[in-house]
């Protein structure tokens, strides 16, 4: 287990950060989509032809960068995307090349009934890939600090798709803080929901269901510099409004891209205490961004 990591700002957003190949639909559904903060108004191909399912990133200049996020997509069980992230277009430098499945292990050994499909595999029920399960793929390109990155490429395999085609909506591209020690104790991890319920004379309930949102609370000790540096930097900057990506344990390589990391705010902007010398404490309390 390594040290949590808060991500942020995207640089996909930056005016200076263009996309272009595969293909893609046009208007609405097309790349410049992934330039939105919007996961719901996603990129869309034409086909699931591995030619159509690529796309490529030019950040403008060489930025800092150590996680790649990608959200909102539709893709199959099966789907894999290799990520290539270079300072030089043709990525002949080396710096990340990697092919990551969109859907990681979820249930442990013996955690599904003998006979599931999935008992050997620890895989995702089918029914809950699109619906009911975080869409999120989460790459740490790097261990303690960042690359001088300006190209990324994505080429995506999902020919089993039933949808026919594959929709992504946010790539989410961004340089990393690694507290130098991490979460204390007491850390919360649950779900929020809207949803909201009434009842008949007779007993009968009808409910009005909103979605799920993730939510944790945890608390940072750090030295004074970084409470400064660091905390209040990142309050003034994104405040309760913008957003960052939280994960919690950047070498769990079966729990981080699904459940305890996501794409969120900070829901309130918490004083910075000063508990004794020269140590700053410092609260966070975070809501998925949906």
């Amino acid at each position: 287990m390594s040290n949590c990591i808060l991500s942020f700002p995207d640089r996909t957003l930056a005016a200076a950060a263009t996309l272009s190949g595969g293909s893609w639909l046009t208007g609405d559904l097309s790349l410049a989509s992934l330039k939105d903060q919007d996961i719901k108004r996603v990129a869309r191909s034409t086909d699931l032809n591995t030619a159509s399912t690529t796309f490529s990133i030019d950040l403008g200049s060489a930025q800092d960068i150590r996680v790649v996020c990608l959200l909102g997509y539709n893709a199959s069980k099966t789907a894999t995307v290799r990520i290539r992230a270079g300072a030089v277009s043709n990525f002949s430098d080396g710096l990340y090349d990697q092919t990551k499945p969109f859907y990681f292990t979820m249930y442990p050994q013996g955690g599904l009934p003998w006979g599931h499909p999935d008992f050997w595999d620890g895989g995702i029920m089918p029914d809950d890939l699109i619906a009911n399960f975080p869409r999120q793929l989460i790459a740490i390109l790097t261990t303690g600090y960042s690359l001088q990155v300006r190209y990324l490429r994505f080429d995506i395999s999902d020919a089993s798709n039933s949808a026919g085609y594959f929709e992504l909506g946010r790539c989410f591209i961004a340089p990393a803080w690694q507290p130098s020690r991490n979460l204390l104790y007491g850390i919360t991890f649950g779900l929020e929901t809207k949803t909201t319920s009434e009842e008949t004379r007779g007993g009968s309930e009808f409910f009005d269901v909103w979605a799920y949102r993730r939510l944790t609370q945890f608390t940072l000790s750090l030295n004074a510099a970084q409470g400064l540096a660091q905390v209040f930097e990142m309050q003034r900057r994104i405040g309760i409004h913008d957003e960052l990506l939280f994960v919690r344990d950047p070498d769990d390589a079966t729990m981080v891209e699904q459940l305890r990391s996501f794409l969120c705010r900070m829901r309130q902007l918490n004083a910075i205490e000063s508990p004794y010398c020269d140590r700053s404490q410092a609260e966070y309390e975070l809501r998925e961004k949906l």
